[in-house]
Formats: structure tokens, C-alpha cells, sequence
């Protein structure tokens, strides 16, 4: 906006909708009480599926995993997961919790090595 304030909004574009919409909330996660960022979550999965660390060099981020156009995707994240990498989810969580600005949390989804399509 003209004053600098940034929104992030999404929809809720997983299925099957109507049985997680009761399950999502807003998480806001604290470190020695103060806010360190928010993540729209599920109850029962721990991952951030979007998240935003508020402050003047702030940022925000989405999980879109998508293989419409990636034929083999599915198979391809399972090796890479039976292959040790981490769930994007939790990638994103720790980068959310970790990059303290927009410029390190760039350089850390740029070089974290996911484990499905983005």
C-alpha cells in the first residue's frame, strides 16, 4: 500500500476443502515472548504452509507444490524424501523462523535443497 504496509492473502486451494477448513488456524510463534513470525496451519501438521515474518525488511512466503506439468513429480519428491532431504513444509518453517530479513530468506529458499517441485 501507499503507507508501506504489505497483505498477504490466499485461498484455500487444497482438497478435500470442506474437511480442513474447520482445522486451519493462524499460528503465531514466539521466541523469549516476543513474536518472531505467523503461519496460516492446520491442526496435526506442524509445517508452515504460509507464513510471514512482519518487520521493516520483512517477508512472506506460500507453499505451491504443483506437478501438472511435471510428469514423474510425485516419484521424483519421494526419492528425494527417502533420500534424506527435508519436507518443504518444515523448510519453510525454518527458514520463517531462522532469515531475520527478505534478503536472507531469498539467498535460503535459493539454495535449500527442497524436496518437491515450488
Amino acid at each position: 500500500t501507499s503507507t508501506g504496509v504489505v497483505y498477504h492473502a490466499r485461498n484455500q486451494d487444497f482438497s478435500p476443502a470442506a474437511l480442513f477448513q474447520p482445522l486451519v488456524y493462524n499460528g503465531i510463534f514466539t521466541k523469549g515472548g516476543k513474536e518472531v513470525f505467523r503461519s496460516q496451519m492446520i491442526a496435526g501438521y506442524q509445517s508452515a504452509i504460509t507464513g510471514i515474518r512482519k518487520g521493516a525488511n520483512g517477508f512472506a512466503i506460500e507453499t505451491n507444490t504443483r506437478y501438472t506439468d511435471h510428469w514423474g513429480g510425485n516419484i521424483e519428491m519421494l526419492q528425494n524424501v527417502l533420500g534424506g532431504r527435508t519436507l518443504n513444509g518444515w523448510t519453510v518453517r525454518k527458514i520463517l523462523e531462522t532469515q531475520e530479513d527478505y534478503e536472507s530468506a531469498v539467498q535460503a529458499l535459493s539454495t535449500e535443497p527442497f524436496c518437491a517441485t515450488e
